[in-house]
């Protein structure tokens, strides 16, 4: 009798530990793909421009040497100059840090400068974009308790 307690008491034990497993993975992926769909997120990427020493501009027209997919014809430039990054636009010009939250806005465009390397270029930003709108899910395939790691991490 006392056996068979115990062994029903592992059993409950296990499942629950894998219940608690799956919840844990589903979760995971609906937070992942809730990122990914976030009006800033990766499916937003729509474009990706490198810039050359001087003048870069950009703006709907296909004369510019960033074309943006909405917006007017000329909306302004970025200029590179030794390692630094202006934008011109309305009639102003500011600096803009690389790999910050500092862009510039072409209505619901986002442009911002990033730097990979020695190279500095242009990410843009639609919240409209085809990814984004056109995204029905990540398919998976089905999560092994065998599978799990349990680590730690250390900096």
């Amino acid at each position: 009798m006392m056996n068979r307690i115990w062994m029903t008491f592992l059993a409950t034990l296990v499942l629950t530990a894998a219940a608690g497993y799956q919840s844990e993975i589903q979760e995971w992926r609906r937070a992942r793909e809730e990122k990914l769909k976030a009006a800033d997120g990766w499916l937003t990427v729509a474009g990706l421009f490198w810039l050359h020493d001087g003048v870069n501009p950009f703006g709907a027209g296909a004369d510019n040497e960033i074309v943006l997919p909405d917006g007017p014809p000329r909306a302004g430039a970025f200029e590179l100059r030794g390692g630094k990054v202006t934008v011109s636009m309305n009639g102003s010009t500011r600096s803009i840090a690389n790999d910050s939250d500092e862009s510039a806005k072409v209505g619901r465009l986002t442009l911002l400068v990033i730097k990979r390397g020695e190279k500095f270029g242009i990410r843009l930003k639609d919240p409209e974009s085809a990814n984004r709108r056109n995204f029905h899910g990540i398919d998976y395939y089905a999560a092994n308790e065998a599978y799990r790691v349990t680590a730690q991490f250390v900096s």
